[in-house]
């Protein structure tokens, strides 16, 4: 290496001053770069394993991020610092006219103006929050209360699953199971009727700047098979004539100026109620995760079931905003009930062998199959098609009994019509019954109405109707359950990246005051969510947990180089200045750099690109504010640290020498 150097130096002397100083470089930001990266790996990581639907949808991004890491990784500590081995061979040389040379007048124009931002704006602001720590301490813990309140209060609102603009509006209707087609098909012509005047509305409103904003209107009886619409809830389990739909297809998001929520809350007025419809349900989003409300009441008496269901509907129904309020159990089709008499059972008759008998005589027995040809055919033994025409025919069949005998219908039976239900839900061996209902977001909010419902209706409700339980279903229950999930894979990346740091800088204090900086990325966040009228969402939160590792990465880096000032005599606030001072630049590039990587996402129009706005948000304001967190909270919160432990310090060594002033 040693006569590696030396011809290296005689053939070129600034070729070994900048691989040595590529080298050093390299190895001082080294430990602080691998650890910074690991952090950010940490908090990634769970996201892999997030529960529920929102999980699953946002299961690819810590895949692809923590790759991009690893492989950045390698090129920060390897292939860049030998790129910047030879940029002072090539600026030793003659620089010559062209796109070179105006990079270097904008790199050092950029430079100049990064250091002019450090001496008059940051350096000032430092040394005033270094003057006065706890004070900078205070306001930095108000404004995360605040952001908090704003959360909690309802000044961003908040969505588990974000309502995101749709090229597609669909109207779901379900009437009483048995209703005919006709029926249905009526009730489907008049929302498809509000649809085409909903269409001359706009097209009048519009004038001449948009041609059109419906691309076509399609009416259709039945429920259509899973890959067609996904995430249908209204008709889901109806597959008959009672269900069906209509579908608005609208023509591109980028070439319309009403957005699809506008177009589903006007059709929803101009439909209105439509008589002997079950559910009626309005759909203007991109993906529908479910009604805003969702509460399953539970009991082993079905009466009572209900009763409380219509009490909690009524309840429901007087908070304003409060919509396409529905539960009750789906009654099925007209069927025959049968019972079976005393004299029939003392005679060894059970209600199954009943039922089966009479299935065998109408519906019919298979009892033989054989081939014919290339097809299978069954054999199947009933009764005579006039024998089997009409349900009077009933009173005419003889039943065998287990002895061998036969007796007429009338003898051990008795029938009745009635309906039975469309569906049977049971939870821990209890009837169960799904009251749900739709919340508009301009005129309420779903969390405060439900807060309330649990706090004030439901306790009155129960009391009511002794044996009725409840418990939270739908969004209600996945959001629980993600939140559940989020913070305990956040707690255990805190504990795993707490232990990281501290093996690294040597301290079991140091790691603390670097997690400090963590929950101040929520003031960012919020801020972003306030100025660009987003809604607080699930993919926010995981906004949050990416956050969690960028504000250590700069963290972390302040603090290695206070320790190395610290290691070189300097007092603690003349290491914190010059740490600060001499990373300033570093830490604000990578915060501006990340920041600007995520602008295209902010402004993209595209249905795609809205689920990601809000974790876009929380990531690229987050990391600015955190930034000003890092650069002057982080300083702060270790002076106040250190005197807290000088003066604990002081008062153990006079407790143990009472003696000592």
């Amino acid at each position: 290496v040693v006569r590696h150097e030396e011809s290296l130096r005689r053939r070129d002397p600034g070729a070994v001053n900048g691989s040595l100083a590529a080298v050093a470089g390299t190895r001082e930001v080294a430990a602080p770069v691998v650890v910074a990266v690991m952090t950010t790996v940490l908090f990634m990581l769970p996201t892999l394993w997030l529960p529920t639907m929102i999980g699953k949808v946002a299961r690819s991004m810590p895949i692809v991020v923590i790759a991009c890491l690893l492989f950045s990784l390698v090129e920060s500590l390897l292939i860049l610092p030998a790129h910047l081995a030879t940029r002072r061979r090539a600026a030793a040389r003659t620089p010559r006219p062209g796109p070179v040379a105006r990079m270097g007048v904008i790199q050092r124009s950029s430079a100049a103006g990064f250091g002019r931002l450090r001496d008059e704006v940051f350096l000032p602001l430092l040394d005033r929050a270094l003057r006065w720590p706890w004070l900078t301490l205070s306001v930095s813990t108000v404004s995360l209360l605040l952001a908090v309140a704003a959360v909690a209060g309802g000044w961003v609102r908040y969505s588990f699953f974000p309502e995101v603009e749709a090229d597609v509006v669909t109207a779901e209707l379900r009437m009483d199971p048995g209703t005919p087609v006709a029926t249905t098909w009526a009730a489907l012509e008049r929302i498809e009727a509000s649809a085409r005047l909903l269409e001359r509305e706009l097209e009048v409103e519009a004038g001449e700047q948009e041609a059109r904003v419906f691309e076509h209107v399609l009416a259709m009886v039945g429920d259509p098979p899973d890959d067609v619409e996904p995430f249908r809830v209204a008709t889901r389990g109806g597959d008959g004539a009672h269900v069906g739909r209509v579908r608005i297809q609208l023509v591109p998001g980028e070439e319309r100026r009403v957005s699809s929520l506008e177009i589903e809350e006007r059709w929803r007025t101009l439909v209105g109620e439509i008589a002997g419809a079950e559910a009626l349900r309005f759909t203007g989003s991109e993906v529908s995760d479910g009604p805003s409300i969702e509460l399953q009441l539970s009991a082993a008496n079905r009466a009572t079931l209900q009763r409380a269901a219509d009490a909690l509907k009524r309840r429901l129904a007087a908070y304003p905003g409060v919509r396409e309020i529905s539960g009750a159990m789906r009654r099925g089709k007209r069927e025959v009930k049968l019972s079976i008499t005393a004299e029939a059972e003392a005679r060894g008759l059970t209600l199954a062998a009943l039922g089966r008998q009479v299935r065998q005589g109408f519906h019919g027995e298979e009892v033989q199959r054989f081939q014919r040809g290339r097809d299978e055919v069954a054999v199947v033994v009933r009764y005579p098609a006039h024998e089997r025409r009409s349900l009077g025919n009933l009173e005419h069949v003889w039943i065998r009994t287990p002895d061998g005998g036969e007796l007429p219908f009338a003898a051990v039976a008795q029938a009745e019509f009635g309906h039975g239900f469309a569906t049977l839900q049971r939870r821990d061996r209890r009837r169960t019954l799904n009251v749900v209902a739709d919340v508009d977001p301009a005129v309420a909010d779903a969390r405060a109405i439900l807060a309330d419902v649990r706090a004030n209706a439901l306790p009155a409700i129960l009391a009511d109707h002794p044996g009725v339980g409840f418990a939270l279903d739908g969004l209600a229950r996945e959001s629980a359950e993600f939140f559940s999930g989020v913070l305990r894979f956040w707690a255990a990346g805190l504990i795993a990246a707490y232990a990281l740091l501290a093996t690294t800088l040597r301290s079991y204090a140091q790691p603390l005051l670097i997690l400090l900086a963590i929950p101040f990325g929520l003031v960012g966040a919020v801020l972003g969510h306030l100025a660009l009228g987003l809604e607080f969402s699930a993919f926010s939160i995981i906004g949050l947990l990416a956050l969690s590792g960028v504000v250590v990465n700069d963290a972390l880096v302040l603090a290695d180089a206070t320790n190395r000032r610290r290691a070189g005599g300097a007092s603690l606030s003349e290491a914190l200045r010059e740490a600060a001072a001499t990373r300033f630049r570093a830490i604000v590039l990578t915060s501006l750099t990340t920041f600007f990587g995520l602008l295209p996402l902010l402004f993209e129009q595209s249905a795609q690109a809205a689920w990601l706005k809000p974790m876009a948000v929380t990531l690229g304001v987050g990391v600015i504010f955190a930034t000003v967190i890092t650069l002057l909270l982080v300083p702060a919160a270790w002076l106040v640290c250190d005197e807290i432990a000088e003066r604990l310090l002081a008062s153990t060594r006079r407790l143990r020498n009472p003696s000592t002033p």
